[in-house]
């Protein structure tokens, strides 16, 4: 192996390591940034009017907890993708 080839050896190494330590770093720093978003003020859930009048009754007491269901069948329902 000549000095030249040691050389490059070296220097391929050297470059390999810091683009491995800059991606490191990198998706570390993503992860971090990611988990300090806050979504703020959460809004309450509300009825949404208009989605047409598709019923299904559940085992619950609640009316408030059955409009929600409804509601949420209503919206899959409507799903078109």
């Amino acid at each position: 192996m000549t000095l030249l080839t040691s050389a490059r050896s070296v220097g391929l190494k050297a470059l390999l390591g810091f683009t491995l330590g800059v991606n490191i770093v990198l998706v570390f720093a993503s992860l971090a940034s990611a988990q300090e978003h806050s979504m703020g003020a959460m809004k309450p859930a509300t009825i949404m009017t208009g989605l047409g009048d598709l019923h299904h009754p559940v085992s619950t007491k609640n009316a408030q907890a059955q409009a929600f269901f409804d509601q949420g069948l209503r919206l899959i329902y409507a799903f078109q993708p």
